[in-house]
């Protein structure tokens, strides 16, 4: 049973305090990927991932990277999360002006929140206004200099699995 995402709140001007990933999810986040790009990041338009860091018993980071939309970052279903999540690492701070993920072509399940942080313990919410369709590009402004981007579905539902995210670029 797939859900459309809730739309957040209005952004504030003030970062908002969310509960760290770990703190939530069923297991401590895995240690960080670095994921195989095939093209060298000097041939991308976008930002280079130097690092996913992901929750326990979800899809390997790579295939967020993989120019692949047939896989897609989900929680593997072995048990009901509250929570899953990644969170990509560009390895510094860096002025990111669009964030774009593609959804998988099953849609997204579970309730997307998209956070940004440059210490990785500090985090602003942002504010996503509409979902696209399955197999479609999402695009959400950024327009600030970040280090981390965390990906977090709720399991508000009980939902075997929650994710749904095929392709992730970050873009200067």
């Amino acid at each position: 049973d797939i859900l459309t995402p809730t739309v957040a709140a209005p952004p504030t001007e003030t970062p908002i305090s969310t509960p760290t990933v770990d703190s939530q999810v069923s297991g401590p986040l895995l240690p960080s990927e670095t994921p195989d790009l095939d093209t060298p990041p000097e041939e991308t338009l976008w930002l280079p991932i130097a690092r996913i860091q992901r929750s326990e018993g979800s899809s390997a980071g790579q295939v967020l990277v993989d120019q692949d939309p047939s896989t897609v970052w989900m929680s593997d279903g072995s048990s009901v999360v509250p929570l899953a999540a990644f969170i990509a690492d560009l390895d510094s701070p860096h002025y990111v002006s669009v964030l774009r993920w593609q959804v998988g072509a099953g849609g997204l399940a579970g309730t997307l929140h998209v956070s940004v942080s440059t210490d990785n313990e500090n985090w602003t919410e942002l504010t996503i206004y509409n979902v696209v369709a399955p197999g479609e590009w999402q695009e959400l402004a950024i327009d600030a200099n970040v280090q981390y981007i965390r990906f977090a579905f709720v399991n508000e539902d009980g939902l075997p699995a929650v994710g749904g995210i095929a392709e992730l670029e970050i873009w200067p």
